[in-house]
């Protein structure tokens, strides 16, 4: 969790050279010592991974959607002092829950929905068009990709999946929760927030092919490394032994 949290309160300092640039550097050097130890106990049967389910970027500014989401109109609220998403009121269109979740208010699915099956399109069309119109304190869209929750979602499960994911642009960080807030965009501690592309993954094995590699990929990787037959077709990666 260390390497987590490092990041979030340091890699803004790190990516600007700011003041405890040189303790997150410090950090990763005694990190790599470690890695290094473990891995001079190793026999050469023995493969090391080392990966990240993410990387990280500068956060310039928390986002709290649902406050943004109320002032535009799409969320209400049934009581002055609400805190949790029951307290939502039956006209609520829209809400959303982290990360970059949002759902639409949908009659038969939630509790109170009142966005039917006929309008669900049009409604989910125009949600989409006012995410994209969206923009930050500094004038950048907010919305790096607006991905609808079918074409992200897949199985036996996806009456549960949000009918959006918002892939934020780097320094906007999502948030939700349904307590007030004052304004839609704020700043905190944190300087460094989640994102897909620098992603590590490192290996002491020379028969993995990392040139292509999806995070889905490593479960499989590592139960063929092991020698543990499992039903791939269970799994959505593909073992990248060569």
């Amino acid at each position: 969790m260390t390497t987590d949290r490092v990041n979030h309160f340091l890699f803004g300092d790190y990516e600007t050279d700011g003041e405890y640039a040189d303790e997150f550097l410090v950090f990763y050097r005694t990190l790599d010592a470690y890695i290094g130890e473990i891995r001079q106990l190793l026999d050469a049967e023995t493969t090391l991974i080392v990966a990240s389910d993410h990387g990280f970027t500068h956060l310039t500014h928390e986002v709290y959607l649902n406050k943004w989401l109320e002032e535009e109109g799409w969320l209400e609220y049934a009581t002055k002092a609400h805190d949790e998403l029951g307290d939502i009121a039956d006209s609520t269109r829209a809400y959303s829950l982290i990360p970059g979740r949002v759902f639409l208010n949908v009659e038969g699915r939630e509790p109170n929905g009142t966005v039917s099956k006929a309008e669900y399109e049009s409604v989910r069309d125009e949600l989409i068009a006012d995410l994209e119109a969206l923009t930050g304190p500094d004038g950048r869209p907010v919305c790096r990709k607006i991905v609808r929750g079918e074409n992200a979602f897949s199985g036996d499960d996806t009456t549960i999946a949000p009918d959006l994911v918002v892939i934020p642009a780097d320094g906007y960080d999502l948030k939700a929760g349904f307590t007030d807030k004052e304004t839609v965009f704020a700043t905190g501690p944190r300087n460094g927030m989640h994102k897909f592309e620098n992603a590590c993954l490192f290996s002491t094995s020379s028969d993995l092919d990392l040139t292509d590699v999806d995070l889905l990929d490593i479960a499989p990787t590592i139960l063929e490394l092991m020698d543990i037959e499992v039903d791939t077709a269970r799994l959505d990666g593909t073992s990248l032994l060569v």
